[in-house]
């Protein structure tokens, strides 16, 4: 998937993105216990990657003026850089 046209809705909030109001997606997920992170990156390719490619692109505007702007596949797109693992110093509570 090359490019496809950004809907109205995802384009009002690409449009309010701003250095001092961010429209990202962020997430954070608590364990139990260790994990393997490449089980884990398998996991999330499968079941979030896979299923909805726009996590792997970026916004593009469009040089014509009032045109709608369009999704783009990141070249060489890697989950991995954007997985980040912390374990918390003892006892490690909430």
């Amino acid at each position: 998937m090359a490019s496809r046209p950004i809907d109205a809705v995802d384009t009002i909030w690409l449009n309010m993105d701003r250095a001092n109001n961010l429209m990202v997606i962020e997430s954070l997920m608590t364990c139990a216990g260790p994990i393997d992170r490449d089980r884990f990156l398998a996991v999330l390719r499968t079941r979030l990657l896979d299923r909805y490619p726009v996590f792997g692109q970026r916004p593009v505007f469009s040089r014509v003026p009032l045109s709608m702007p369009h999704w783009e596949d990141v070249p060489d797109f890697a989950p991995d850089a954007h997985v980040r693992a912390f374990t918390l110093p003892a006892p490690g509570t909430r």
